[in-house]
């Protein structure tokens, strides 16, 4: 969905709404720079896509940095999990299955203060290597504020690349 002036296509939170599966303290940002933002300490958001067509290689997450006494220590985590399909529908070999339960497949810590006296936004990537999300898979995606008492996230992208 693309945002803006011309096309500001729907919120956010309903964009995102059909796959979350736990929202406990993010919500929509208030000012000008849109986004979500943690509205606790220790706020976690749970994301599950189980309609996966088409193989994804990199989780992007686009997130804010800023400065000043609400930014200090600053930090969340991005876990990301996949639920492998267990056989191939063309008959190939089958893929060993990952819990959820275990350790994520890789994770990710983004720092939201800088130096800087401006606000900014940066691309963060996961790779998941040879372990990518193949179609019928299930990836699931689990962001936490683990540090300070603000963050945004502007944008996240899951590609094939």
């Amino acid at each position: 969905t693309i945002y803006g002036a011309s096309n500001p296509g729907p919120g956010i939170m309903e964009t995102i709404a059909p796959f979350v599966v736990e929202n406990d303290g993010w919500e929509v940002a208030s000012d000008e720079k849109k986004g979500l933002v943690p509205s606790k300490a220790n706020a976690s958001l749970k994301l599950r896509f189980d309609n996966i067509t088409d193989q994804i290689q990199t989780l992007n997450f686009i997130a804010m940095k800023s400065y000043g006494e609400k930014w200090e220590g600053s930090r969340f985590k991005v876990d990301a999990f996949v639920d492998r399909k267990i056989e191939n529908e063309d008959g190939g070999q089958p893929r060993t299955p990952s819990s959820t339960a275990a350790e994520p497949l890789r994770s990710l810590e983004i720092e939201g203060v800088h130096d800087k006296h401006t606000s900014e936004s940066y691309n963060y990537k996961i790779d998941l290597g040879k372990e990518r999300v193949l179609a019928g898979d299930i990836l699931n995606v689990e962001i936490r504020l683990i540090g300070g008492t603000t963050a945004k996230i502007t944008g996240m992208m899951f590609c094939r690349m």
